[in-house]
């Protein structure tokens, strides 16, 4: 049997395996772009988040003592994805970001532990994700889980008219 064929017969695991690898990625690419190049610790401490779906963003250096989604204002705020392709003329939020629960339960208590080794891997897990694009409301059914491949658009966009990407993080 060629490769071909095996491939053919297999799309489902082929196709898991490299949703997977494409959402680890695209996380990696992403903390190292939030982080600036440096090792500053988790992109998560340089972030935006947002309570209106993307419509307005806030810095909020609290974290970890907040991880997304935490309650602000009496509403859920999730992290935003936030670039420019213009030197910082405009800003465009590309995404928004959750913990799924599960997850978040792991980080608070490894956060609590001051285990870095296990927060780093909650972190790097794209299995501990869901993501939406902004301004698409609050049906449950409108995020995705992290390994799906439709999440890098959400994270990391295209410029129009073939503009530079540049992360908008926190000063």
């Amino acid at each position: 049997m060629s490769l071909r064929e095996t491939l053919e017969k297999k799309q489902g695991m082929v196709m898991g395996v490299c949703g997977g690898v494409i959402g680890l990625a695209v996380l990696w690419i992403g903390w190292s772009l939030l982080s600036g190049g440096k090792n500053t610790g988790p992109a998560v401490l340089q972030a935006y988040y947002t309570i209106d779906d993307g419509k307005n963003y806030f810095p909020d250096a609290d974290f970890p003592n907040k991880i997304s989604p935490f309650t602000k204002e009496g509403k859920p705020a999730y992290k935003v994805f936030v670039w420019t392709c213009d030197g910082g003329k405009t800003k465009i939020v590309s995404g928004l970001q959750r913990f799924v629960p599960v997850a978040q339960a792991k980080l608070q208590e490894a956060i609590a532990k001051k285990d870095d080794e296990m927060i780093a891997q909650i972190e790097n897990d794209a299995r501990a994700y869901e993501y939406k694009a902004p301004n698409t409301g609050d049906d449950p059914k409108n995020w995705i889980k992290g390994t799906d491949t439709k999440t890098a658009k959400l994270i990391e966009p295209n410029c129009p008219n073939g503009g530079m990407l540049e992360a908008v993080t926190p000063q």
